[in-house]
């Protein structure tokens, strides 16, 4: 088993693995921004 490559060294084959990773890391970021927008709603 290959270990996981990052994008900017991904061969022809890891560019199919690197996509989803990259959306779930979104998902994530997007998820910790509603986290903390709400936490600052509640704050005032």
């Amino acid at each position: 088993m290959k270990k996981y490559q990052f994008p900017s060294m991904a061969s022809d084959e890891n560019k199919d693995y690197s996509e989803p990773v990259i959306k779930h890391t979104l998902l994530i970021v997007v998820l910790y921004i509603m986290i903390f927008y709400r936490a600052t709603l509640n704050k005032k």
